[in-house]
């Protein structure tokens, strides 16, 4: 790229759009590679990536807003300035992890922010920085920056959704990082010297009247244009506000406005992807799907321009969160049918992309209007990050911390009824009526000693909404009390204990004699409350369940056996230990260890404890710690049990080629290996077979699906479990109880560096029943 590359105004137009959008497609390529770096470190929660998209969100936001400051300085200097970023980041290169990191288990998601910001932060920093530096260019030297936008656009939903459907199913993620970091050098040295050779015609700073250019936050460039100049759409909350070109910035009603229209769609969908983690696998797909209808829905609302919208357009958002609020409270009740759930997933996913589109339409409406001064423009960007960045602190660092549970969600999507333009008031109150009955049926009062947190979230937000919306008494009222009540809904069994953290949420309610255990709203364990039926296995677990045969049968060969197990639970297999037995069990996640330990909930591991087994529960992740145990030279165990989720998904690493290589190394000769696959949507046995078949191993499979009356008042419940020896013969007397063989082995078994979930789509399951 030169002065004479340059010097045609079609060249030079064509080499900013090229620049712009490739580093947005590397911007957006890297979310999901880096993140899919960190899930083997982290337990693969819905978690990890939330915490990614909050970094993400802020990296943004400190790109835009140093290229507002770097107007400031003259063209060239700014090139240098990139220069110097661009160098520092490439020191960085390529994205990856040492091979023993793991964050500290007492303070995950402090490690996880000490690692993204130490790997990727420079390098994202450089790439935040490169379309609003590339606007500034175009418009200093007298251009339009009305095809850098649509470039970047395009670049970010490509490189978005490239990597879930076309890099990850091809290649490693050493590979993909490794060609990402040239792809970073080639985008970085083109940036400079297009900024180099860049005709100045003494333009002033970014934006102009011809084109207003606006970066969001989590999204691509997008554009309010002078199509419909008419006032703001949002009608019930009085005309906007806008500025001559000689005003200061906007004003802080108007400023907090745009915020607050960024920030309800940007919470929302951190509250979609960790519901859709809930129930399936997290992998980059998952997180793909919620971040580009929220990008696609934001490039469309802003291709309008500002001015006017159909009212028709608020009143059917209006009306699709309310129905996404019902359905929402319905979800664990719906999950004994996993068709049924799926359809709601999937309406989920939908109706989010089209209340983030009416929200952002709204916000494109009330953005600066042709002619408005550069200042006003630069601060609907500051505005849009900020309000993406309050969404992103909410939903991927406070919640977890403060919420005992997913309220954001419900708490957002109420606002957004209330906030939403709908014309005439009508369509509110139907959607407000629509939720009414859920209200009636669900609110629990009594949970407020434990909602106080979210209760008071919505104070704030209401406030803020009052202000920059100019609400009036009855209307601030109504909203308080509407969202008041959605944090305090809830349907179903009351909770004894309600907990969150970064891996999950965990509630244990006390129903039909039982205490039962939920991460995620997925019951992982039971236990009765009976005199006398305290020591009996339930669950998966119970005696005549698939894992209870396998467990209880090694128990009575093995009386001074040694047995490791990842994953706790709240210590349902204990029953079966004996006093001259060692287990050792690994947890994840300090909040389910609090709850196993816990006597007023379980009192699994205390009864152990009492009866002398030699018991061990170390916290942390159970692959490290099995790696550990190898490398300290520990003997193998007579037992090797895989026993951990994510809701309803085996976290991916724990089913890789590599885990299978070190359970195999931590198996003594005549010792078993056991998979607890009980997962409604994905019949995971083909992966199992598939590293049986690679290691040389004898397995046996069996799944329990429609338990009769009698079994599930006795506390059993769905399960399927894989048993794998060195030897058929130590399977044998499983195989007189009716177990099957192996399925046909996956063609394309996961692994570290590569596993993606369009490689299953052959082993998912539909119809089928579970609990």
């Amino acid at each position: 790229m030169n002065d004479a590359l340059l010097a045609a105004p079609g060249a030079r137009a064509r080499a900013a759009a090229l620049c712009a959008g490739l580093s947005a497609a590397l911007l957006f390529m890297v979310e999901p590679l880096f993140g899919r770096m960190l899930l083997p470190r982290l337990g693969g929660s819905a978690g990890v990536w939330t915490t990614c998209l909050c970094f993400f969100q802020a990296t943004l936001l400190c790109g835009y807003l140093l290229a507002h400051l770097a107007q400031r300085l003259s063209p060239r200097a700014q090139v240098a300035g990139y220069a110097l970023l661009l160098l520092a980041g490439a020191a960085l290169l390529p994205p990856s992890l040492a091979l023993d990191w793991s964050p500290a288990a007492e303070a995950p998601s402090s490690g996880l922010w000490a690692a993204l910001v130490g790997r990727l932060g420079l390098p994202f920093l450089a790439l935040s920085l490169s379309g609003p530096l590339i606007q500034a260019w175009v418009t200093r030297g007298g251009g339009a920056a009305q095809g850098v936008l649509a470039a970047s656009n395009a670049g970010s939903l490509l490189g978005l959704l490239a990597y879930p459907f076309l890099l990850e199913p091809m290649a490693t993620l050493s590979a993909l990082a490794e060609g990402w970091s040239v792809g970073f050098l080639a985008a970085g040295l083109a940036i400079c010297a297009l900024g180099w050779t860049w005709p100045r015609a003494g333009r002033g700073p970014i934006g102009g009247p011809e084109t207003a250019p606006v970066e969001p936050s989590l999204a691509p460039a997008a554009t309010p244009d002078a199509r419909g100049a008419g006032p703001p759409e949002l009608a019930e909350s009085g005309p906007g506000e806008s500025l001559p070109a000689a005003s200061p910035p906007a004003p802080g009603r108007a400023f907090a406005a745009w915020a607050l229209l960024a920030f309800i769609p940007a919470t929302l969908l951190y509250g979609l992807t960790t519901t859709l983690s809930t129930y399936f696998p997290p992998l980059p797909l998952l997180w793909v799907c919620p971040l580009a209808l929220y990008l696609g829905g934001m490039v469309a609302a802003f291709a309008r321009g500002r001015g006017p919208r159909s009212p028709r357009l608020g009143a059917s958002v209006a009306l699709c969160a309310a129905i996404l609020l019902v359905s929402g409270a319905l979800l664990p009740a719906l999950a004994r049918r996993p068709t049924w759930l799926l359809s709601a997933l999937t309406f989920h996913l939908l109706g989010f992309g089209w209340v983030a589109f009416g929200l952002h339409s709204a916000l494109a409406a009330r953005g600066p209007a042709a002619g408005a001064a550069p200042a006003e423009v630069t601060a609907f960007n500051l505005a849009i990050g900020a309000g993406g960045l309050v969404g992103g602190v909410l939903g991927g660092v406070l919640a977890p911390l403060l919420f005992g549970g997913p309220y954001e969600y419900p708490l957002l999507l109420g606002l957004a009824i209330c906030v939403v333009p709908a014309g005439k008031s009508r369509a509110r109150l139907f959607a407000l009526g629509l939720a009414a009955p859920l209200l009636l049926l669900g609110l629990r009062p009594g949970t407020l000693p434990e909602r106080w947190p979210a209760l008071l979230c919505a104070l704030p937000l209401v406030g803020w909404a009052a202000w920059a919306l100019r609400w009036r008494g009855p209307r601030v009222a109504g909203a308080l009390v509407f969202l008041g009540a959605l944090v305090l809904l809830r349907p179903g069994p009351a909770e004894l204990y309600g907990a969150r953290s970064l891996h999950g949420v965990h509630r244990v309610v006390d129903q039909d004699g039982f205490h039962h255990y939920l991460s995620s709203g997925v019951v992982h364990g039971r236990q009765s409350t009976q005199p006398g039926e305290e020591d009996r296995a339930r669950a998966y677990f119970a005696s005549a369940a698939p894992l209870g045969q396998v467990v209880g049968r090694w128990s009575d060969a093995h009386p001074v056996g040694r047995a490791e197990v990842v994953g706790l639970g709240i210590g349902g297999l204990l029953p079966y230990a004996r006093a001259d037995q060692r287990w050792c069990f690994w947890e994840l996640d300090p909040a389910v260890l609090a709850i196993a330990r816990d006597p007023a909930l379980f009192t699994y591991l205390s009864r152990a404890e009492a009866r002398g087994v030699e018991l061990e529960v170390r916290l942390g992740d159970g692959r490290l710690g099995l790696a550990a145990l190898r490398a300290q030279g520990v003997p193998p165990a007579d037992l090797v049990i895989l026993d951990a989720f994510c809701g309803d998904a085996v976290p991916t690493h724990l089913l890789t080629q590599e885990a299978f290589d070190l359970y195999a190394a931590r198996c003594a000769p005549e010792g078993l290996l056991v998979f607890n696959i009980s997962t409604r949507y994905l019949d995971l046995a083909p992966l199992v077979a598939a590293e049986a078949a690679r290691l040389g191993w004898s397995g046996l499979q069996r799944r329990e699906v429609d338990l009769d009356h009698a079994a599930r008042v006795a506390g059993r419940a769905p399960s399927q479990c894989v048993v794998l020896a060195r030897e058929a013969r130590l399977l044998r007397p499983l195989g007189d109880l009716g177990w099957g063989t192996l399925p046909p082995p996956a063609e394309r078994p996961w692994r570290d560096e590569r596993a993606s979930i369009l490689d299953l789509l052959s082993l998912v399951r539909s119809g089928a029943r579970a609990e």
